[in-house]
């Protein structure tokens, strides 16, 4: 979908990590989901619920780069340096997989999405259900890309269709249409 392709992952995507720099990932990582907020807040600053929903599926979408998961195949560098820093404690002895290591944090991430949201929208008070971290990580990434796809297409459908009723209303009615 459009929103993956322009999902904020530069913060995190290019940087060369070792196995010590695993807090700098997260942070990294958080603030590229804050960055990832905040630019969701400024498209549909006046859109709550489309707003919302976009932001569930760009929080999955970082579960699934986080959890070796995503289908994009542009992050190859990244997941072999996630391979070793999340499954490697600095002794080397095997501590967290990347799945453990994104339940552990994936909280975090959400409420920065939250924060750059609201930094977006001058604080604005959100819905309530908004608090609860979602659980679309657990929906298989392509059922939620043919979602989002569908939803996309009936919103772009309704839209044309109006159009088109317009047009012919005025065409009934003899109005002139300018194209």
């Amino acid at each position: 979908p459009p929103r993956r392709r322009n999902l904020c992952i530069n913060l995190f995507s290019k940087k060369d990590y070792k196995m010590k720099d695993e807090n700098d990932f997260q942070e990294d990582l958080l603030n590229a989901a804050f960055s990832q907020g905040k630019l969701l807040g400024k498209k549909y600053s006046n859109y709550s619920n489309e707003a919302y929903e976009a932001m569930k599926f760009s929080y999955a979408d970082y579960s699934d780069i986080v959890k070796g998961t995503d289908m994009m195949n542009d992050l190859k560098k990244l997941n072999k340096e996630l391979n070793t820093l999340l499954k490697e404690t600095e002794k080397g002895d095997i501590s967290v997989d990347r799945k453990t290591w994104w339940d552990d944090n994936k909280n975090v991430v959400w409420n920065a999405m939250l924060c750059g949201y609201k930094t977006e929208n001058e604080n604005q008070q959100l819905n309530s259900s908004w608090c609860n971290v979602p659980d679309d990580d657990n929906i298989d990434q392509f059922l939620r890309w043919l979602t989002e796809w569908a939803q996309q297409y009936c919103k772009e459908k309704l839209i044309k269709a109006h159009i088109i009723n317009t047009k012919c209303k005025d065409i009934v009615e003899g109005r002139k249409h300018k194209s």
